[in-house]
Order: C-alpha cells, then structure tokens, then sequence
C-alpha cells in the first residue's frame, strides 16, 4: 500500500493529468481512473478519498503507556509548529485550518469508526487547541505569559491603556481569523 503523503506527492506531480489507481474492495481489486485536483499544493493534493493505514493496536504496561503517550504527543506538537511555520510563512494555504463545522464533520466520521479513532482524534484536537492558547497572541493565555515575562524583565508593569490596545489589536486578528477558517470551512463542507 502506498503511504499517504506519498500518494499525495504523486497525485500532485500528475495534477490535472488522469491517472489509474488501484484500490481493493475486499476481495477485489479494480483499477480506477481520475484527474487530481490541479493548483493544489503537494501535502493536500487529493482526489476526494482516503488512503486506510493499517491500524495496529498496542498493548503497554503503565509506564510504556506514559512514554508512547509522550512520544505521541512530542510528534503531534512538533507537526502543527511545522504546519503554524508554513502558514505564516505562506507556504501553505489557510484553506488547511479546520474550523469548529470542519472538526464537526470530522468528529462524526471518526467516531464511525469506533471509540479508539474517535478518543485518538479528540485528543488531538485537544493537544492543537492547548499549544494555540499558549501561543504569544494578547487575549489567549499565552499572550498573558508573554506580557507578564515582558514586565518581569522590565522590571515594571506595563500601562493599562497599552494591555488594553494589545488586547484589542489581539481579539481582532483571533475574530479575522475565526472568520476567515469559518468561511473556508463553509466552502469546503457545503461547496467541495
């Protein structure tokens, strides 16, 4: 079976030309034909379909679990600060983010397919919203951390009317972007 960002690689090399794949449905195998979308970067070219990974379940003692359940988390955080780099490096398309519909529909779909992938991704979820939080951007607790270690160093305490403008300044961007995701996830739901 091929991995799945190595089809996507694949599929975006031969964008806009048709290609045959093969795929098994149970016991068969069938060749199918189709054009990959054209313009879309290599990590999310697609064709509207999935590639199954072969799931393997492990059994751990305790302190096995606590290391794997680290060493998940440690690959899972270092993932979305490559994807936070390459969006605001504008190497990849905001069009990427999930929204709250596109986590909606995603949940469901997940939870099909049993307790483990639906406790798997809300996990998931829940480490990505946890390291946004932190992140540096006035209004999220980050952006306390951050204006608290800036008067720490400083040595006093910032002005009130300049907490206040950073707030401002950050409530802004987070509804712009709330905004923007929201669209995309409209569009991508309702119009893909």
């Amino acid at each position: 079976m091929t991995a799945p960002d190595t089809l996507a690689k694949l599929l975006a090399a031969r964008a806009g030309a048709m290609v045959e794949i093969g795929v098994r449905r149970g016991p068969e195998a069938i060749a199918l034909g189709a054009v990959p979308d054209a313009g879309i970067p290599a990590e999310a070219s697609h064709l509207g379909m999935s590639v199954d990974a072969p799931v393997r379940l492990r059994r751990y003692g305790l302190g096995g679990a606590v290391v794997a359940s680290l060493e998940e988390m440690r690959d899972l955080s270092t993932l979305l600060f490559e994807i936070l780099g390459k969006l605001v490096g504008a190497k990849m398309s905001i069009r990427a983010i999930s929204g709250p519909l596109e986590i909606a529909v995603l949940s469901g779909a997940t939870a099909r397919e049993g307790i483990t992938p639906l406790l798997h991704f809300l996990g998931l979820v829940s480490l990505q919203l946890g390291i946004v939080n932190l992140l540096p951007i006035p209004v999220l607790d980050g952006g306390h951390i951050f204006i608290l270690a800036l008067e720490g160093i400083a040595r006093r305490e910032l002005s009130v009317k300049l907490k206040e403008r950073l707030a401002q300044v950050g409530m802004g961007l987070l509804l712009l972007l709330m905004a923007v995701v929201i669209y995309f996830d409209i569009v991508k739901t309702f119009f893909s």
